[in-house]
């Protein structure tokens, strides 16, 4: 049976390896071309850490954060946080919609797209109704132009 490596344990091996002065969550808040201008730092590889990246849950809504973990997209327990902040974000796969600058240093944001009536707009939803609202969760991973 091959060895599998995580990505997370191949970046820490490679901060090793050059003596850089970060950690794994210090690199996944990085730009992408000021992360993969470090030595031996390759796409494939940050890939992979973003995917195995720490979870956090931000948002005001209980009803969300019950349906995330009803749906098993987070694990349970998840950080919850209702406003973030960079240090919060930084590095780390987020569910729940960001800014563009806090999202720019998380390592993804996973959003769970709700198609909610005009008439709900603007009120806190149940379970059911997010249940009935939600649509396919998709991941981003926003990269800043430096």
């Amino acid at each position: 049976m091959a060895n599998y490596r995580t990505g997370t344990e191949v970046l820490r091996d490679i901060l090793v390896a050059h003596a850089l002065p970060y950690t794994v969550r210090d690199i996944l808040a990085m730009p992408l071309r000021q992360a993969l201008a470090l030595p031996g730092v390759g796409r494939k590889v940050l890939a992979r850490a973003r995917q195995e990246a720490e979870p956090v849950i931000v948002t005001r809504h209980h009803a969300l954060v019950d349906y995330l973990l009803e749906t098993g997209l987070v694990p349970d327990p998840c950080q919850v946080i209702e406003h973030a902040t960079e240090a919060d974000v930084a590095g780390r796969h987020v569910y729940g919609v960001l800014p563009l600058r806090l999202a720019a240093r998380a390592a993804l944001v996973t959003e769970v797209p709700l198609d909610i009536p005009r008439e709900l707009r603007g009120q806190e939803l149940t379970l059911k109704q997010v249940r009935q609202y939600a649509g396919e969760p998709r991941t981003y991973f926003v990269d800043e132009e430096v």
